[in-house]
């Protein structure tokens, strides 16, 4: 199953530090990946979105963004996923924190297993900064770039 295109749907200035290092290492895979700062007026978030604060962050690292969205991509959000209710395909939620303190979300190696098993061979976790996979288990290969770490299921042999 390939995602097509994914997209990067800020709601929140504060995201941008978190996207980064995900879609960094997205589009080094060759995975179509974008980041996309719709003006408030348009914004699902409404008009408590910093979007000036966003788009100076990207503009200062000279990362690219787009202002509109493209409502048959994957869409990633950090909010609740009906934020993303303009989206036709697959939408998906990522949360702050299940690693960092596993006990507060009931992160365990079983739920690792989970995981691994919904993804294709070949498939990526992609997680936070301060969060790590390997303390939990050693079922994904670490896959490391200069600026994120991501998580591997390997492929089928």
């Amino acid at each position: 199953m390939s995602l097509g295109k994914i997209e990067f749907y800020h709601i929140d200035a504060m995201e941008a530090s978190n996207y980064e290092p995900i879609w960094k290492a997205l589009v080094s895979l060759g995975v179509d990946a974008s980041l996309v700062a719709v003006p408030p007026e348009q914004n699902r978030a409404g008009t408590w979105f910093d979007y000036d604060r966003l788009c100076s962050y990207y503009r200062e690292r000279n990362i690219p963004y787009r202002t509109s969205f493209d409502p048959a991509s994957t869409a990633i959000t950090t909010q609740n996923s009906d934020i993303l209710d303009d989206y036709r395909s697959l939408r998906v939620r990522l949360m702050y924190g299940p690693v960092v303190f596993p006990e507060a979300w009931g992160l365990s190696e079983k739920a690792a297993e989970a995981f691994y098993d919904a993804l294709n061979p070949g498939g990526y976790i992609c997680l936070g900064h301060a969060e790590s996979m390997s303390r939990i288990t050693s079922l994904f290969r670490v896959r490391k770039f200069p600026e994120a770490i991501v998580y591997q299921k390997p492929e089928a042999r």
